[in-house]
This record gives structure tokens, C-alpha cells and sequence, in this order.
């Protein structure tokens, strides 16, 4: 009797069909699966053009759900029937999309599955970034060997993969937004935290897959409240400064932080420079146990180098807000950056070459650190190593490549970047030769109100930094010493 094909029948048959899976679960608890086994398979069913038949196949789920509310099987059989009917990559866009829609309208009359839910979809979202990857490999074979032309293109399917990646994620996006919002159209705190505390788990799975576009689920959802973008960013922080976390998830959580500080256009400016000072602090803790202690290889300090090029990242595009007033002369003293640019990890010969080249040419500008003596001295020693053959430079180029990272920069996806990404992202900071285009007037003293020396203002003298009440300095209690890497 569940293979009837019942759907489209007349409402009289359809009630009584639903009284039948009514008492057919009675009878034994498990049999509620496979009622919804048969009821989900439809999600995918695009011929089901009308909308009384997707609001049948609801209702039922619906009447099912409330007469087994005591006798349920818990979440986890709940998710596994939703994970294995999403269809697989090579469905059509529309069958993945329609699935992922009904699978959010089973939070209106299910709340209590909400998390369930969303795990399935962000889970799935992470699932089809890796085939990209997967399939990308493959043409690169394709072309390589030069297949049939029978076969099918490789190509085309990352392009149906992005085209599903950019719907169930607007659908996510259009739901959050939808969520957070009453009828007035107020927005409800309450919703947020709880949203917030749904897809927080799920950042790791995000982290993991260093994935590329549904990190923008949590730049949309912390744009609604500062709170969440400070738990966002002590998140990402918690992650770095964790030794017992591996050395991958700590590279992209440390990505994540510096791009979201960069990319996010809603941030305070007192949480960038609080998250700052953490980081900064952070660094100058592990040159201090780094002290009398023989120099490892670049690859073993990959976490020093990922935390700082962040650093330099923000300052380089936010420097107008950072550098800009000579009032901030005391923060950016504190951070004590001429210590961290001098120290012998040398972090401007291994930081991404974009990062250093931005950094020295803003810092040259403002004129607090200068930068090019250490840059002239890393390429000489770079040509020397290059003409000698018994050294290696695939140190240099690992810890470049691990360092390459910048997740919010852009978004590439043109439905859910149109409607939702695109008006949070700051747009591009300048470049090295819009630098050089563009006549900055140095600094060529401070204000007669400043009572610090010039010169002391152009080496960066090393100020004991300000006392911060902002919570993110809690995070400096649980500070990592990085002599256990």
C-alpha cells in the first residue's frame, strides 16, 4: 500500500489514505520510517508541478509526526532518511534544489528538527564543494588522455554543482532572513542567538572542508547583531589558539578570521581592533617562548605565520579606520608590530607575497614601519638559494600555499551574491600600484598635541598596551604556548 500512487487522487481517498498511515504506525513505531522513506521521496519529485500535491505530501508528514511524538525513534533515523534521499551530484539542478526547499518547509510545522535540518543541508552544501574538486581533477584527466566525446563533460557538471551550491544556499539565506524577523518585520534576538547556536557546530564541518562558498551562511547571519559577530570571531580565535586541534583546521580558522575581518563591512571598528590586540598578543607570546630556542623549519611555525598574515591582511585593507587619526597612535603602538616584522621567524619572507607587498606600501606611507630593507634582504637571500642547487625552497613554497586562503574576499555565486553577499563585503582594498598612483601625504609629524618623539613614531616604540574590557581578551587566558607544535 505505500507504492499506491495516491498523490494526485481525490481529496476524500487522500484523507483516507492518511488515516491508513495513521493507524498503520500505531500498530509498530517503526513503521514510521518507512512511511517517511515513502513521503520524502517525493522532496526530489519535480513532475509534482502543483502545489496542493507538496502541501498533501506535508500534511502528511505533519499528521504522521504529531501521532508518534511519544514514540519517535529520536533524530539521528530522522536525519539519515533526509541525508539519503538527497540527490546524488549528477541529478538535475532542479530535483537537488526542489529537495532542498522541502526539506526547509518541514521546519515550519517541525521546529524541533530545525537543527537536524540545516545539518543535513550545510553538511550536503560541504559534500558538493568537495566534488568540484573531485570533478576538476577529473577534467584535467579528461583533457590529459583525451576521452570520448561521448563522455560526459566534467565541466558541465561543476557547473551544475555550483548552480545547486548557489540555489540551496539562497534558499538557506532566504530562510534565515525569514527566521529572524516577525510579522512587523522587527528583528527578533531571540531567533538570532538560536540560530546562531544551530549553525555553530556546524563551523567545524565548514573549517574542515575549508570550503569556499558556505562560509557565507555565517557572514549573512552575524550582519543582524554584533553579538553574533563576536561570537564569530571568538569562535574562530578559540579554534587557532587550541593546541590540541590540528594544524589544517587551525590554518583555515586563522583564514577565516583575518578574511572576515577584511571582507565584513558592518564589523565595529573596536572589534577589529580588539581582535587585533588578541592576535597581536597572541604572536608576541610565542616569540617569547620562542626565545633561546633553536629556529625549527618554516613549516613547524605555520601557525605563527597564518595568524600574522592576517594581521598584516587587516591593516592593509583597513588602514583609513586603523591608521588613519593620529589618535590611534596609541593602539597601533601597542600592538608592537616592529617586533613581529623583525623577529627571526622573518614573517614578511613567508606571508602570501599580496599580503607583504599591500602591508609595506601602506606602512611606508604612514611611515611606522619600514618594511623594505627586510624585503630587499629576502630576495637576495631567495636568488642566492635559487643558484645554489644543494638548497631547497620547498619549504617557502609549502608554507605560501598553505598561507593562500582568503574566503571572504568575493563571492562567486550570482544568485545568493546579488541578492545577500555582495552589499556585506568591502569592496577591494588598493592595490600595490594604486598606491603609487595615488599621491598619500606621509606623516611628517605628529600633532603638537601628541607628546611622542617623531622618530619614536616612525620605529614603532614598543608601548605597554592599553587595558581591553572587550570580551575577546578573555580568550588571552587560554593562550597557546606554541613550543608544544
Amino acid at each position: 500500500l505505500l507504492k499506491v500512487e495516491w498523490i494526485d487522487l481525490e481529496d476524500d481517498v487522500v484523507t483516507t489514505y492518511q488515516k491508513y498511515l495513521k493507524l498503520y504506525i500505531s500498530l509498530n513505531p517503526l513503521n514510521l520510517n518507512q512511511c517517511l522513506k515513502m513521503l520524502m521521496g517525493y522532496f526530489s519529485c519535480t513532475e509534482l508541478k502543483s502545489e496542493k500535491s507538496k502541501e498533501r505530501v506535508h500534511a502528511t508528514i505533519q499528521l504522521l509526526i504529531e501521532a508518534s511524538e511519544t514514540t519517535s525513534s529520536g533524530e539521528q533515523p530522522f536525519q539519515r532518511l533526509l541525508t539519503f534521499h538527497f540527490p546524488y551530484v549528477t541529478r538535475p539542478v532542479d530535483a537537488q534544489v526542489e529537495y532542498a526547499k522541502n526539506c526547509l518547509q518541514l521546519i515550519r510545522y517541525l521546529p524541533k528538527k530545525q537543527c537536524v535540518i540545516l545539518r543535513v543541508l550545510i553538511e550536503k552544501l560541504c559534500s558538493l564543494e568537495t566534488h568540484i574538486g573531485k570533478f576538476q581533477n577529473r577534467d584535467a584527466i579528461e583533457t590529459q588522455f583525451a576521452m570520448e566525446d561521448s563522455c560526459v563533460s566534467s565541466g558541465d557538471i561543476n557547473n551544475n554543482l555550483i548552480g545547486v551550491i548557489d540555489s540551496v544556499l539562497f534558499a538557506i539565506l532566504q530562510y534565515i532572513k525569514e527566521y529572524l524577523f516577525d510579522e512587523s518585520n522587527n528583528i527578533v534576538l531571540l531567533n538570532c542567538r538560536k540560530l546562531y547556536n544551530v549553525f555553530q557546530p556546524l563551523l567545524i564541518d565548514a573549517i574542515l572542508q575549508r570550503t569556499v562558498y558556505v562560509q557565507f551562511v555565517w557572514l549573512y547571519l552575524c550582519c543582524f547583531h554584533r553579538n553574533l559577530a563576536e561570537l564569530f570571531v571568538d569562535s574562530l580565535l578559540a579554534i587557532v589558539q587550541n593546541k590540541t586541534t590540528a594544524v589544517r583546521m587551525r590554518l583555515t580558522a586563522s583564514s577565516f578570521f583575518g578574511s572576515y575581518l577584511v571582507g565584513a563591512n558592518y564589523l565595529h571598528i573596536q572589534l577589529i581592533k580588539d581582535a587585533l590586540t588578541v592576535s597581536c598578543s597572541w604572536l608576541h607570546q610565542y616569540l617569547d617562548d620562542m626565545q633561546g630556542s633553536e629556529l625549527l623549519q618554516p613549516v613547524n611555525h605555520l601557525i605563527f605565520y597564518s595568524v600574522c598574515q592576517s594581521v598584516l591582511h587587516v591593516i592593509s585593507i583597513r588602514h583609513n579606520e586603523l591608521l588613519g587619526n593620529p589618535v590611534n597612535h596609541s593602539f597601533r603602538c601597542s600592538l608592537r608590530l616592529q617586533r613581529i616584522i623583525s623577529s627571526q621567524l622573518n614573517p614578511l619572507k613567508f606571508c602570501y607575497p599580496s599580503v607583504v607587498n599591500d602591508f609595506s606600501t601602506v606602512s611606508n606611507n604612514y611611515q611606522f614601519i619600514l618594511c623594505h630593507t627586510i624585503i630587499e634582504a629576502n630576495r637576495r637571500e631567495a636568488i642566492a638559494n635559487a643558484n645554489n642547487a644543494s638548497l631547497s625552497v620547498d619549504s617557502y613554497e609549502t608554507v605560501v600555499n598553505a598561507l593562500n586562503n582568503f574566503p571572504f574576499d568575493h563571492c562567486g555565486l550570482p544568485l545568493c551574491g546579488n541578492t545577500f553577499i555582495n552589499s556585506l563585503l568591502n569592496e577591494s582594498g588598493p592595490t600595490l600600484m594604486e598606491w603609487k598612483s595615488q599621491k598619500v601625504e606621509p606623516r611628517t609629524r605628529l600633532d603638537s598635541t601628541d607628546d611622542v618623539d617623531y622618530l619614536d613614531d616612525i620605529f614603532m616604540v614598543e608601548e605597554t598596551p592599553n587595558s581591553n574590557s572587550h570580551r575577546l581578551a578573555t580568550l588571552m587566558a587560554c593562550s597557546i604556548s606554541p613550543t608544544d607544535l
